[in-house]
């Protein structure tokens, strides 16, 4: 099973969609034959819907991707919460959130960014609060609550800054570049606009 979700992952981030649902679909197979209330099972299935959530959303179907995350959300909290299961609910959260702005339901994204964020929080995982702080402060943009949304995205970058993700530091200082724009401080906007044309 473990090698069949490994398999899976490297096809979907291949974006080679068909081949990593077949590794998912053989994976599931197996992983259905293990007892009802197995924490390997809970876990596997939890896994196995999360990354079929992402491949519908780069599918552009975030009805379904919705669908898939919810699935994963609910076998991992039938699991005790740990630093691996708290981070794997704060990745969830976090995809949903941007299933909902993906759908323009940007208050429901607001709730799951949250979510995202608590979870995250709960172990101290620096990058994955990073990246739920800069969905909640993408929904506060959208909704033209620019001050609010660089609140946030200033934590959002305090916490990046010594991690190195470069697409979470892409995204912020795009974020902070269109924020900056909007409220006409056009000295922030070029600062961080040329950090994200940097990267």
């Amino acid at each position: 099973i473990k090698i069949l979700n490994s398999v899976a992952v490297q096809y979907q981030q291949m974006e080679l969609y068909d081949k990593a649902l077949e590794s998912l679909d053989q994976a599931q197979e197996m992983v259905n034959k293990l007892p009802a209330a197995d924490k390997d099972r809970l876990f596997n299935s939890g896994f196995i819907n999360a990354v079929r959530g992402m491949i519908y959303r780069n599918q552009s179907n975030p009805d379904l991707a919705l669908e898939k995350f919810k699935l994963a959300a609910k076998n991992f909290h039938k699991l005790p919460v740990d630093k691996y299961n708290a981070a794997n609910l704060s990745i969830i959260y976090y995809n949903i959130g941007n299933c909902f702005i993906d759908l323009s339901q940007l208050q429901q994204a607001s709730n799951y960014f949250k979510e995202s964020e608590n979870y995250a929080k709960m172990y101290k995982a620096n990058s994955l609060e990073a990246y739920a702080l800069k969905g909640q402060g993408e929904s506060l943009f959208l909704t033209y609550q620019y001050e609010q949304s660089l609140q946030v995205l200033n934590k959002a970058e305090q916490l990046a800054g010594t991690i190195g993700d470069l697409v979470l530091n892409e995204g912020i200082y795009k974020l902070l570049a269109s924020n900056n724009l909007a409220i006409n401080d056009f000295k922030k906007f070029q600062n961080y606009n040329n950090k994200y044309l940097e990267i």
